[in-house]
């Protein structure tokens, strides 16, 4: 959005840009975009050092890394599983039904387990962006088609997804491309919950593995499935590497964390 740091420039009024975003496409667009975040901030913000190294803002810039951060999601609310089976744990993935999320991917990967005998509930959460909604039917025929409906379910977007991430055993975040950040894993890990996720992008800064969660080869079905199935079959691995979670996300990614960095920020700049 470039009316807002025009409008700074023209002003002289100090300008900072959060860059939260990773732009690859179109190549002509990412290049221009590295080349007017620096010319028109005074200070810039990446919410990732993966973003931060796409980026790459020259030295004389001054910019850092500020991780995202959200409050605490544990509070009292209702199981929203109860036409699942109560027998099995519930494999959770949150996110916008696209191209790159990686529905697809864990739907495979689970389908594998599935016909291996290696059972569990897989929820999907979110809905396609507007014009989209095409992918959510092409979802849910997948679903449909796999055989393993009774096992699986997909949930349109829901304003808080809360209850989801407090009665799931564990979530999942499958992203073909890298996040710029994850959002995802920090909501899960606020509630407690281990995360297994895509080793690439910010996930890596958030997630961190054999110790709040697992970290699989990106686009990899076969290592996804190995890795749900060792999460799904260890409960006492999942309620350690949840407790693990908690104590990152209080420590590194919270509100408190976010607002008093973004705080010394502004604080930094001469007017």
């Amino acid at each position: 959005v470039l009316g807002l740091p025009l409008w700074a420039r023209l002003h002289r009024i100090p300008h900072v840009w959060h860059v939260r975003e990773i732009i690859e496409t179109p190549t002509l667009v990412s290049r221009i975009y590295k080349k007017i975040v620096p010319l028109l901030s005074d200070h810039i913000v990446c919410n990732s050092q993966n973003t931060f190294n796409w980026l790459a803002p020259p030295k004389h810039v001054s910019s850092k890394v500020i991780w995202n951060g959200i409050e605490s999601y544990r509070h009292s609310c209702d199981n929203p599983y109860t036409t699942l089976s109560a027998a099995l744990p519930v494999v959770l993935m949150v996110g916008r039904v696209n191209h790159w999320k990686g529905q697809d991917l864990l739907l495979a990967a689970s389908i594998q387990n599935f016909k291996g005998g290696n059972l569990y509930n897989l929820v999907f959460l979110g809905s396609a962006a507007p014009g989209q909604e095409t992918l959510v039917g092409a979802l849910q025929e997948s679903i449909k088609q796999s055989g393993f409906q009774a096992y699986i379910q997909h949930v349109d977007f829901v304003v808080d997804a809360t209850p989801y991430y407090q009665y799931a055993d564990l979530v999942v975040v499958p992203s073909k491309k890298p996040e710029p950040f994850g959002r995802v894993a920090i909501e899960a890990m606020a509630c407690a919950k281990p995360v297994l996720a895509a080793n690439h992008g910010g996930l890596v800064e958030i997630v961190q593995h054999q110790h709040t969660g697992l970290l699989f080869t990106p686009n990899n079905t076969t290592e996804l499935a190995d890795c749900l199935k060792r999460l799904v079959s260890d409960a006492q691995m999942r309620r350690k590497f949840g407790e693990a979670g908690l104590s990152r996300q209080a420590a590194c990614f919270s509100l408190q964390a976010y607002q008093s960095s973004m705080l010394a920020v502004f604080a930094s700049i001469k007017y």
